[in-house]
């Protein structure tokens, strides 16, 4: 609401979002904020943030590529989808009935007690009408949802183990949308070894469900899970790529070809022979179709990891981009040199940095200072490319507050940015996050694994305890 909207509505008017109460003891004085913030926006920001993409020298030509792309397209394959749920019959209609009728009022009410009380004496005593409940319809989506609210991930756990194993079919039918819960719930529990063990529906079914493969892959990366990482990428790479299920190559190509490259990676070489042997390494993938990573094109990925960067920022548009992923990519090999983190988990960081670079500015646009981006740039980021049915993505949003905070890292033990500036840029990783807290999903996955785990603890404030989970000692 805009201040003139406010000075309209008037001070003892009832409030505009419904609460009841007047406008005074309301929301005058968010509204307020939100206004002064817009104006300074409109007056200051565009001309603080960013700045016009520098002209590129009449006579410059575009750099083509020394060798032909000989892309091929995938074949198409068919793979096997989960099966079809049995429909009640006559004689088992009325069970089904009896069943909800006691079932219904605790999961309306979302009653978690009373809803595991009911499961557990189902799976004793009348396992065999699981397949015709309809639980897959609406209650096992909300289920996680229900238990992760209540804190109690470790029941949750322990409910969906119990459901493979007394009702598989059930299971198998939405596994894509319990698995990402269920995956993240074991490593905020301090059981990430038994991730790998619940990989494999995605491995029997691998392009049945490619946005939850999409976000157990998120989770794994998040959690750096390297090896679980490439097992679920070599069981569902190809399918992905072949099925005409899914949209381009699928979610997992790209972290398969880092089980081949990484020992490459771990040379820290630029060289002519590093480069020839990374086309080597993606030579040697198992895929049905050729991939593009010429000669060339592994000269400048290695050289724009390894050389050494020039901090000075170049007045040509080629070159500023140029200069801004070779920053995100020498931000890349920090990460993994000096956080520890492994190739796969540090590039999901470093594609946060990457798409705040050229995803946030306005087009014909970049940042006049890439190494101090104002948090108006980094919030109108997540709310532009890190939505997912009109919610904040939490596993993005996060992580690129986390890579902002690591950022600030790494200019400081580069001798880059002034002590204030990177103190600042500190300060806006933890207000917005923050933010995030308050306004993603209570269930959100980023919400879990970023406010539990250890190694996102400087992320969060010393007035921030976290979330707590039940289960975790």
């Amino acid at each position: 609401m805009s201040g003139k909207q406010a000075d309209k509505r008037g001070r003892n008017a009832l409030c505009h979002c419904g609460s009841g109460k007047k406008y005074k003891k309301c929301c005058l004085q968010a509204d307020r904020q939100a206004e002064k913030e817009a104006r300074y926006r409109a007056e200051h920001w565009e001309e603080e943030t960013w700045e016009k993409l520098p002209e590129e020298p009449a006579n410059a030509l575009d750099e083509q590529e020394t060798e032909k792309d000989e892309f091929s397209f995938p074949p198409v394959r068919s793979y096997p989808q989960p099966p079809e749920l049995p429909e009640p019959d006559d004689q088992m209609k009325p069970v089904v009935d009896a069943w909800w009728e006691k079932f219904l009022p605790a999961y309306r009410n979302r009653d978690a007690d009373t809803i595991l009380e009911r499961l557990d004496a189902t799976f004793e005593q009348q396992p065999d009408i699981l397949p015709y409940l309809g639980l897959e319809e609406d209650f096992l989506v909300d289920f996680p949802a229900i238990m992760i609210e209540a804190g109690r991930h470790a029941e949750m756990v322990d409910r969906l183990l119990r459901i493979q194993t007394v009702a598989p079919e059930v299971y198998d039918h939405i596994h894509g949308y319990l698995d990402t819960s269920l995956g993240a719930s074991l490593i905020v529990l301090g059981r990430a070894d038994e991730v790998s063990g619940i990989l494999d529906r995605f491995a029997k079914y691998p392009d049945a469900f490619p946005d939850h493969l999409d976000e157990m892959l998120d989770i794994l990366l998040v959690a750096d899970r390297q090896d679980d990482v490439f097992t679920l990428a070599r069981a569902t790479a190809v399918p992905c790529a072949c099925s005409k299920k899914v949209v381009g190559l699928g979610p997992s190509l790209m972290w398969l070809t880092f089980q081949k490259i990484s020992p490459i990676l771990d040379r820290h070489g630029y060289s002519a022979q590093d480069a020839a042997d990374l086309v080597a390494a993606h030579d040697q993938l198992d895929v049905p179709f050729r991939h593009t990573m010429t000669r060339q094109r592994a000269q400048e990925m290695l050289s724009n990891a390894f050389s050494p960067m020039d901090w000075s920022l170049p007045g040509e548009s080629g070159a500023r981009n140029h200069f801004l992923t070779r920053l995100a990519t020498t931000f890349w090999v920090w990460l993994h040199d000096v956080q520890g983190l492994s190739w796969v988990s540090g590039a999901f960081f470093f594609q946060r940095m990457h798409d705040l670079y050229f995803l946030a500015p306005p087009e014909g646009m970049t940042f006049r200072d890439p190494l101090n981006p104002c948090a108006e740039a980094v919030e109108d980021l997540i709310l532009q490319h890190h939505l997912r049915l009109f919610c904040v993505y939490g596993l993005h949003a996060f992580g690129l507050v986390q890579a902002l905070l690591w950022f600030a890292d790494f200019l400081e033990a580069q001798d880059q940015s002034t002590p204030a500036a990177r103190e600042e840029l500190r300060e806006t990783c933890r207000t917005i996050y923050g933010k995030l807290c308050d306004e993603v999903s209570p269930f959100d996955h980023g919400l879990v694994l970023f406010t539990t785990l250890p190694q996102f603890a400087s992320l969060r404030s010393r007035e921030e305890p976290g979330i707590a989970i039940h289960g975790t000692g």
